[in-house]
């Protein structure tokens, strides 16, 4: 660990070791970090992993999403920054589809980074997207024999994301904040879209790539649409999770409430010479 950590230059981090958190409950892991960062001048919060830190096996379920929300909305309020990770889908599928699931974890983030192994190489694709342009890009990277240093490869690899899976992306988020189900009529205003035809078409996509779901109108009843991800989820309007990489910046560091567990934990400190 120390190793990667020297590799990383992150050698202000503080580790939590798993067994330092035995028995306690997952609210009271995620209130006794956030306190510690607090206390610590942190300003970005790791959990590695959330699932199994959390006591859940399902990370697609709605109760990993509920347990990544508690912790999302603990670290908003001191601003700190909170980055997650969550495993692929196994087997093959577009790179939007990889880590989607029925919570909305993925359309509820400011920037999604997927790495995939490329065959039996040394070889990791890093694809990247988010809510705005800057953030679509593909690198590919290929780490060293000791895994200690990386270099960029496949120069041709290193654009931007494909027109269409940002499409897909913005299309998706679009229909998730509408909640749903709606027509095409709303989605078309949302993403700013003047025929019916391309509405429609879009929206099939969606429901091609299991993104959304249609509910066939009948008589006088229109076609409708809903983001499968909403399902069971962020009804009322509030983000399923947050892994983001932005910066945010920590303020206040005393005065909180039932901090001695806290200070125990922040007495054993390591070698940060």
């Amino acid at each position: 660990m120390r190793e990667k950590v020297e590799a990383s230059g992150l050698q202000r981090a503080f580790i939590i070791w798993g067994y330092e958190l035995t028995g306690r409950k997952w609210e009271d892991k995620v209130s006794l970090i956030v306190q510690l960062a607090q206390l610590r001048g942190h300003e970005i919060v790791f959990i590695d992993n959330t699932s199994r830190s959390a006591g859940i096996q399902d990370e697609r379920g709605v109760e990993f999403a509920r347990a990544v929300e508690f912790l999302q909305e603990a670290c908003r309020n001191p601003g700190l920054t909170l980055i997650i990770d969550v495993h692929h889908k196994k087997g093959r599928d577009s790179i939007e589809n990889k880590t989607r699931g029925g919570t909305g974890v993925q359309g509820a983030v400011d920037i999604n980074l997927e790495i995939e192994r490329v065959g039996g190489t040394r070889k990791r694709k890093r694809t990247a997207f988010g809510r705005v342009r800057a953030t679509h890009w593909v690198k590919t990277i290929e780490l060293s024999e000791d895994g200690h240093e990386y270099e960029l490869v496949d120069a041709e690899d290193a654009d931007e994301v494909d027109a269409d899976t940002q499409k897909r992306f913005h299309d998706a988020e679009a229909l998730r904040r509408l909640g749903g189900p709606v027509t095409w009529q709303s989605f078309a205003a949302e993403v700013d879209v003047k025929t019916a035809s391309t509405a429609r078409n879009r929206l099939n996509t969606l429901v091609d790539e299991g993104l959304a779901v249609k509910h066939k109108g009948s008589g006088p009843d229109p076609d409708r649409w809903e983001a499968t991800a909403v399902k069971g989820v962020g009804r009322n309007g509030r983000p399923a999770a947050l892994h983001t990489p932005a910066s945010l910046v920590v303020r206040a560091k005393t005065g909180f409430p039932g901090t001695a567990q806290a200070h125990d934990l922040l007495s054993r400190e390591i070698d940060e010479s």
